[in-house]
């Protein structure tokens, strides 16, 4: 799929011949494959109420939000230009003056410009996210801001016969939020060579190197991170799975090292024509915008996203397993994260599973059932989260590109530090424009 091989990871020019083995999360690659958001562009006005709107454990307030919403799943490929738009972007307008209006979501846009197709190419990416001010805080209005990133830079590919690629890219970055200390700049350069054994599997060698400088004013320290891995892939008509091995290293102006393992192994396997097996676990060394795509279209609670100068390297593992039963389908996966942010209170340790349920009812009347169980441990300060969330939709299409969807979500966190725990009621009500048309539901599956 080319709208996952030019999605954006670690550092985005670091892709280059890896493709789609380094750009999917299980969560993201089954939800695309299997077209559970549907391909196109889909347009959502309306308004969602919740009990509990600044996500406190007394004094609840009411809050009614209108939302304008742009859901994204777009590809386009041309001979000069392939281009990608992927994710979500609501506006929401809140009815209490004490909130400022605001843009909420995580979308992602790349192109790649074909100035000598398959020899020279110029790429560009932007994506703009969400993160926590205070990381000890919920996620409510006034303590959430808006991280941007826009990315360019050129990539050569030499070839060395008919199995061997040269890929060297070089990247600038601009990387700004809203609230926190974090604005920099980053410059990237990397080289890749790759060998096709045949057209189904392929092996490769990536070095790289960055360099963050940190806007003036800002309080954090210039870094650099160097990177090397030996990368291997290969897929069938039932399996498709990547294992990559390496090494990184982060230096500080200041003289401070810090060495760490990293690499990957990703599969995909299809039992039947109705039940996949998606799985992945991955050691990596990023910074706060890595963070972001960990999961594009079904993010994590935005206050899992923490937005600090400091890199991090993270251990993410992840399972997803669905299975079709006639027009409806389930699905469910554990995931695992640990993430070291070195001398930071912020270090933390999460585990949690996710199920899905969707049932046709008929062609035109769709009904969709979530529900997240997460733990969230500081391993640095005495406090651990229980984060329970359940969701009830109702999509009804009365025709291909309208239809209207309501639903019901519950969300309790449960904490160690009492001014952090909440219960939080949220009922939404929506009508939904796709431009390209869905498929009735029943035969979608």
């Amino acid at each position: 799929m080319k709208r996952l091989a030019i999605i954006r990871q670690a550092a985005w020019l670091a892709m280059l011949a890896a493709g789609a083995a380094e750009a999917a999360s299980p969560e993201l690659r089954s939800m695309l494959e299997g077209e559970e958001v549907p391909p196109g562009l889909s347009i959502r006005a309306g308004a969602f109420r919740t009990d509990n709107i600044d996500r406190v454990p007394d004094q609840e307030e009411d809050e009614r939000v209108n939302v304008f919403e742009l859901l994204a799943n777009w590809e386009y490929e041309g001979p000069r230009i392939d281009a990608l738009l992927l994710g979500n972007a609501s506006y929401r307008d809140y009815q209490d003056a004490r909130f400022d209006n605001e843009w909420r979501g995580n979308l992602f846009a790349g192109a790649n410009f074909a100035i000598v197709r398959d020899m020279f190419e110029w790429q560009l990416n932007g994506q703009f996210g969400n993160a926590v001010i205070d990381p000890l805080d919920t996620g409510g209005p006034d303590n959430v801001q808006r991280i941007d990133v826009l990315e360019t830079g050129p990539i050569v590919r030499l070839r060395a016969g008919s199995a061997d690629s040269f890929d060297i890219g070089v990247a600038r970055a601009e990387v700004n939020a809203e609230v926190s200390q974090i604005d920099h700049s980053r410059d990237t350069a990397n080289v890749q060579w790759t060998h096709e054994f045949s057209s189904r599997s392929n092996m490769g060698i990536f070095a790289g190197v960055s360099q963050l400088g940190f806007d003036e004013g800002q309080d954090a320290e210039d870094y650099d991170r160097r990177e090397a891995y030996l990368s291997w892939e290969s897929s069938g008509n039932n399996r498709w799975y990547s294992l990559g091995a390496g090494r990184a290293r982060i230096e500080f102006d200041s003289g401070v090292k810090h060495d760490a393992t990293v690499g990957w192994l990703r599969a995909s396997l299809r039992r039947t024509s109705s039940s996949r097996l998606y799985a992945s676990f991955e050691r990596r060394a990023g910074t706060t915008e890595d963070l972001l795509n960990d999961d594009l279209l079904r993010p994590q609670p935005v206050w899992n996203v923490t937005a600090l100068a400091n890199p991090h390297v993270a251990n993410t593992f992840s399972i997803r397993y669905n299975r079709g039963f006639g027009a409806h389908e389930w699905s469910a996966g554990p995931y695992l994260r640990r993430v070291d942010y070195f001398s930071s209170i912020y270090d933390q340790k999460q585990h949690g599973l996710r199920l899905a349920f969707r049932f046709a009812l008929s062609p035109s009347l769709g009904v969709a059932l979530q529900a997240t169980g997460a733990e969230s441990e500081y391993t640095e300060v005495d406090r651990e989260d229980s984060y329970r969330e359940a969701g009830l939709d109702f999509d009804f299409r009365f025709s291909r590109q309208w239809s209207v969807v309501a639903g019901f979500s519950y969300l309790d966190n449960d904490s160690t530090d009492p001014a952090v725990d909440f219960t939080e009621n949220v009922v939404t009500l929506f009508l939904s424009y796709s431009p390209g048309g869905r498929s009735p539901i029943r035969s979608a599956r």
